[in-house]
């Protein structure tokens, strides 16, 4: 089992396993080819959830991602006092009950 988790955790490799995370269905194929062992896909999920694993996963990053530029990015986006990178606008309702837009609003 220990193995299973190791195999889990470290995720598959998208050239030889042509996934770019585990499925269920994927792991008991993997499973059959490291442990020769043929199992139903519902037990590997037993197994997963034996072992603590949730199906919750991280949404993935694009592998080629430059994290510096996606910082230099995002301090660019923010404006320099701090607020919001424009004003808002919202809707609101006049006496007549009419919706009326009023910009320049905050997170109002």
């Amino acid at each position: 089992m220990a193995k299973l988790k190791a195999v889990v955790l470290a995720g598959p490799d998208p050239a030889e396993h042509q996934v770019v995370r585990w499925r269920c269905v994927d792991l008991q194929a993997e499973v059959a080819r490291r442990f020769a062992v043929e199992v139903h896909e519902s037990t590997v999920g037993r197994w997963l959830h034996e072992l603590g694993l949730t199906r919750l996963q991280p949404r993935p990053s694009h592998p080629r991602k430059i994290a510096e530029a996606e910082e230099t990015f995002n301090k660019l986006r923010q404006p320099a006092d701090g607020g919001l990178a424009r004003p808002r606008a919202r809707w609101t309702r006049s006496r007549s009950g009419s919706r009326c837009y009023e910009a320049g609003h905050g997170l109002g």
